[in-house]
């Protein structure tokens, strides 16, 4: 008797995909909470409100080139873009030992915010390629799980590097951690997909008039959980201070 096998869901293109999500968030979130620190000792006089509103210049960026997400991914090859942007972010990871002023800071957060949405954004389009039809709810849960994920992990690994080593090592783990993820993103293989014709400026995927309150609810409680990560570290340094 023929039976018909399900469809898979976890091919080493997915798997490969999974954990390129999952560094890449660890890579950007363990440095977030040594990030204000990191800066008061670059720029002595900076207040914590300057360093907040530099690093919000993140995803306002986001944000900003969210109606050329569309545009981009239908354009060019999506793995390249994605390749090309994943690389970026963390190089301009690596920019934050090297600048000079608070200005240059906030142009590295721009591009880097902008560059960001770019790799989350064709990541996600890359991993529906490389799924079945059948699977396409499930795998896409199960990807921005990778992400969620490595939001959780990523802050605790940064605090942990540098409760035992300095701010350097937390910024050269963050960088490695992006390579790996880089080279686990170059072992998939993704299938050709024909153009569909997209406008370069296209807001019909991005703000959905239906999607506001569910967007709202999302906004507010990342802007409580940035609020902690961001502070927490320098808040427990007072702390410990005082006693």
């Amino acid at each position: 008797m023929n039976t018909i096998s399900p469809a898979k869901l976890w091919t080493a293109n997915f798997k490969w995909a999974y954990v390129s999500n999952f560094l890449l968030f660890v890579s950007l979130y363990m440095f977030l909470p040594i990030l204000p620190m990191y800066l008061a000792g670059r720029f002595p006089g900076i207040t914590i409100g300057e360093a907040g509103l530099v690093l919000a210049l993140f995803a306002g960026a986001m944000f900003i080139i969210g109606p050329f997400y569309s545009y981009i991914i239908d354009t060019y090859k999506r793995k390249d873009v994605c390749m090309f942007s994943f690389l970026a972010v963390i190089a301009i990871a690596g920019g934050y030992s090297i600048i000079g002023s608070m200005l240059w800071l906030a142009v590295l957060r721009v591009f880097q915010g902008a560059l960001f949405g770019i790799t989350t954004a064709t990541s996600s389009t890359v991993a529906i390629d490389i799924t079945l039809t059948t699977q396409r709810s499930k795998g896409n849960i199960y990807f921005n799980w990778a992400g969620r994920l490595g939001m959780a992990f990523g802050p605790m690994i940064g605090l942990l590097l540098y409760d035992y080593s300095d701010l350097v090592t937390v910024l050269y783990g963050s960088i490695a951690t992006g390579i790996a993820g880089f080279l686990c993103l170059a072992m998939i293989n993704v299938p050709f997909r024909a153009p569909i014709g997209a406008k370069i400026f296209s807001t019909d995927r991005f703000l959905l008039p239906q999607g506001w309150v569910p967007a709202g609810n999302l906004v507010l409680i990342s802007t409580i959980f940035g609020m902690l990560i961001a502070t927490i570290n320098v808040y427990a340094s007072m702390v410990i201070c005082s006693m």
